[in-house]
């Protein structure tokens, strides 16, 4: 397993303490396993520009080094704009890619000229990416102009029903088969906040931890998933450093055959 540190937040100032995140997390994870390879990101003193330049690079090298191996990349945010580099140079290291968004919200406004936390998805879908090619799992929160955009790309949604019908019947995500290369990217803000809150957009009604971890675990049994990014976690909102615990527990479980 590979693991990249990628301390970015988009400037905006409502996702300010996500840059604390890969940091603990990399530091959690190292307490039950010492086999992963770690790579830090300095994007200090940098601008979003710069700092989206960097990742862009740093993730090419790393997707190319490991495209024909079975090392698994996990990138560690920061908030959901570290996705727009990072999907973008998947999507031209590896031929038919597929992605597997786990959001509460879709991400789909117009996007800015360094796209932010809220309008990276839609980004890379106008720099290339084929939306036929994205299944989006546990969207809530959807706005009159990205409801506009999905129903022009023919996003797939996916709904805790079908989450739970997945997870009971693991065949109907055989068609992941059918592309070269997956990548994940987990927004945590998918979990219900009863439990994990320690994000800045906590919503209502998401995922369970049991519900997330099986799906993963699910999904993680296809060959053909390259890497993932994980987001949106704020140390600052975390009480006794409680969710940072959980989520890394999750994935030690997740990844404890990598």
């Amino acid at each position: 397993m590979i693991i990249v540190e990628v301390p970015m937040i988009n400037g905006l100032g409502k996702t300010k303490g996500c840059e604390d995140a890969p940091c603990m997390i990399t530091t959690s994870l190292s307490k039950n396993r010492k086999n992963f390879q770690i790579v830090e990101l300095n994007l200090s003193k940098k601008n979003l520009e710069e700092s989206q330049r960097i990742i862009f690079k740093e993730a090419m090298d790393i997707i190319k080094k490991n495209k024909d191996n079975n090392e698994k990349i996990l990138f560690l945010g920061g908030d959901h704009s570290i996705s727009y580099p990072l999907v973008n140079a998947f999507n031209q290291v590896h031929p038919l890619p597929f992605l597997i968004v786990f959001d509460a919200h879709v991400d789909l406004m117009e996007p800015m000229k360094e796209p932010t936390h809220e309008e990276w998805l839609r980004a890379i879908i106008e720099k290339g990416f084929d939306s036929k090619n994205i299944l989006l799992i546990g969207g809530q929160k959807i706005y009159d102009e990205e409801k506009d955009f999905l129903k022009k790309s023919k996003i797939r949604l996916v709904n805790k029903k079908e989450v739970d019908e997945m997870i009971s019947n693991p065949q109907k995500l055989n068609f992941l088969n059918e592309y070269g290369a997956i990548y994940l990217s987990i927004d945590i803000d998918v979990l219900d906040s009863s439990f994990f809150s320690a994000t800045g957009y906590p919503e209502k009604g998401g995922l369970s931890k049991e519900q997330f971890e099986k799906l993963l675990r699910a999904i993680f049994l296809f060959k053909n998933v390259k890497a993932l990014d994980l987001v949106e976690i704020n140390p600052d909102k975390d009480l006794n450093n409680k969710n940072v615990k959980l989520i890394s527990e999750v994935l030690s479980n997740i990844f404890q055959d990598y």
